[in-house]
């Protein structure tokens, strides 16, 4: 019988603080909402990244594209919700950010749903 791993909330904190020294931006994308996977997807996969000298990392719950692997990591339901909270409790670096859903007629997702942004200077606009 094989032993269970025990789920360690310190591990992911952890993680977070050695990811915060080797990347220049950390994303983590509420999949959960199928447009905000959509983007996720594209974002991985677009000519932005490609390009960027920045080392970037983009983190959400689920599997994408074979092409995408090389900046995407997968988390569990219970690490993405360790995450999001360790995210909305403390503003402890400039490098990480949550994409989400949220109704906002700021956020860059109103931007380009009003045609104030392309998808492609969204995508600009996350990296600066």
């Amino acid at each position: 019988m094989q032993a269970v791993e025990k789920y360690n909330k310190d591990d992911v904190i952890n993680t977070v603080e050695k990811d915060l020294n080797l990347y220049d931006k950390i994303f983590l994308f509420d999949t959960a909402d199928r447009k905000i996977f959509a983007c996720m997807s594209d974002f991985c996969n677009s000519g932005q990244m490609r390009e960027t000298p920045k080392k970037v990392l983009v983190m959400g719950v689920g599997e994408i594209s074979q092409t995408a692997k090389d900046c995407y990591r997968s988390v569990t339901k219970q690490q993405f919700e360790d995450l999001l909270n360790i995210y909305d409790t403390y503003e402890f670096s400039n490098k990480f950010q949550y994409i989400g859903g949220q109704v906002q007629y700021g956020s860059m997702f109103n931007y380009v749903e009003t045609g104030l942004l392309t998808v492609g200077e969204m995508f600009e606009a996350m990296l600066y």
